[in-house]
């Protein structure tokens, strides 16, 4: 039986937004009709959606954009909701019950969950509790703090991560390395960099950045996965990590990946689906150690932006994200262990109609 769904979808001006639609239309037991929403007037899903609405962007106005979403809601008569981005997760967490009284299913987690989940240093604390491995750690607030951390981790002779604690796309990401001859940038469009601990407090001065809400941990390599993932009540019902395959492993875009069912990093995600009690869409960069060990670098209450990448490789996310959200069995997919992908720019069709003629 085919059930219909009206599906509202935001950030339809993502990179890899192509894939990720397709994957909610070729959803297995479902017909989908596709809202989209974007802060971007000109987003470019817009011709791959069945209707496109401007909504404010959730993180300079999140009170606007709930009732924004709210209001669409009511309208269009929306039956299921999937928010993309952290601040949108964030803002429909914290008005999960004024969304479902309207009728619509949420892809997202509870207030709590999403809370812990995306504040870094929140989600390694709350492991650590859970009995998570999750290595060594520390929060910072100003460059004392910072010197500090820097020494506790083992600096100079251990590179040292210090992030945002929720931060997304690799901004403000800072690499202390003293093997570097001073600040050098990482990429193009964002302050993101590496360098010996003097480059980059200088660098963050010119800036105007400081330290408050960054937390430090040991810089683990460049072995780092995406780890897609859905869950019902705590429990994993499918995970597909994607070892990237980049030239720059802090490019915020997916340059490439190859699916990869590292047991180690299932079994962490396993412990943090359950640890969180993730019911719904989860996202986790996992890196591995020179040791072999998993340590959780980030987690999120959505689907990944590349997750069209899993959909190649036998697993199709956001339908099964749909199941979660209506109580619906899970299907049974399987992977394809060593799938390997590279993303290419290709021409779509976007026209419902046209005249028929002679080529010539």
């Amino acid at each position: 039986m085919i059930r219909a769904v009206k599906v509202g979808v935001t950030c339809v001006g993502g990179y890899f937004i192509f894939d990720l639609l397709r994957a909610f239309r070729e959803a297995e037991g479902f017909k989908v009709t596709l809202v989209g929403l974007d802060a971007n007037p000109k987003a470019r899903g817009r011709p791959l959606v069945d209707r496109f609405e401007v909504v404010p962007h959730a993180e300079r106005d999140p009170a606007g954009f709930i009732d924004c979403v709210a209001e669409l809601s009511r309208r269009l008569r929306l039956d299921a909701f999937v928010p993309l981005s952290e601040a949108e997760t964030r803002a429909v967490a914290q008005h999960r019950a004024e969304l479902e009284a309207i009728g619509v299913a949420l892809s997202v987690s509870g207030a709590e969950t999403v809370a812990r989940m995306t504040d870094k240093l929140h989600m390694l604390e709350h492991l650590q509790k859970a009995g998570v491995d999750v290595g060594p750690f520390a929060p910072v607030d100003t460059e004392a703090e910072a010197m500090t951390a820097l020494s506790a981790l083992g600096y100079p002779e251990q590179q040292v991560v210090f992030k945002p604690r929720r931060g997304t796309g690799s901004r403000a990401v800072l690499i202390a390395d003293a093997t570097v001859d001073g600040y050098t940038p990482l990429l193009e469009t964002r302050f993101c960099g590496a360098g010996p601990m003097p480059a980059l407090v200088g660098e963050m001065a010119a800036r105007g950045v400081g330290f408050a809400g960054f937390l430090a941990t040991p810089f683990y390599g460049h072995k780092v996965y995406d780890v897609d993932c859905v869950a019902r009540a705590g429990k994993a019902i499918d995970i597909v990590p994607r070892l990237r395959e980049y030239e720059n492993p802090l490019s915020p875009t997916n340059e490439g990946c190859v699916v990869d069912l590292h047991p180690a990093v299932i079994d962490l995600v396993e412990l943090a689906c359950a640890a969180f009690e993730v019911h719904g869409a989860c996202d986790f960069d996992v890196a591995v150690d020179a040791g072999g060990t998993p340590r959780l670098l980030d987690a999120s209450c959505r689907l990944s932006g590349s997750v069209g990448a899993s959909l190649g490789a036998g697993v199709n996310f956001p339908a099964q994200l749909l199941r979660v959200m209506f109580d619906l069995p899970p299907y049974p997919y399987t992977v394809q262990d060593g799938s390997r992908f590279r993303p290419f720019h290709h021409i779509v069709r976007v026209d419902a109609g046209c005249r028929t003629a002679t080529a010539r």
